[in-house]
């Protein structure tokens, strides 16, 4: 009798665990970003989280970014080369995954306009 009580305490503690969520759901890491950007190593807004200003025209360089947020309405460049060099795309007041184009991002900066 001592015995399955002992278990049933166990279940309930491990279930209202559960059902608190200990650890942080991806969407709630990317909504958890109050930076100007902010840059995850692993895909879904998981791994290692990075902040930065985002300042124009500064290259935030040797990072592995798989998912970034970008929380103002500014224009970033996103590359695959370890100093803001080689393949880019743009994006402008958004978050996703750095790695659709086909190569992890490695460095990013803010751009004033989408043909910078």
């Amino acid at each position: 009798m001592r015995m399955r009580r002992s278990l049933a305490a166990f279940f309930c503690v491990v279930s209202s665990v559960a059902a608190t969520g200990i650890s942080t759901s991806p969407a709630s890491a990317a909504t958890s970003c109050t930076s100007h950007v902010c840059t995850w190593t692993g895909k879904n807004y998981t791994g290692q989280q990075a902040t930065s200003g985002g300042n124009n025209g500064v290259c935030y360089f040797n990072l592995t970014v798989k998912s970034y947020k970008v929380t103002d309405n500014k224009w970033m460049r996103i590359y695959d080369g370890t100093n803001c060099n080689g393949a880019y795309y743009l994006t402008k007041g958004s978050s996703g995954d750095a790695t659709t184009h086909g190569w992890v991002a490695q460095s990013y900066k803010r751009v004033a306009s989408d043909n910078n």
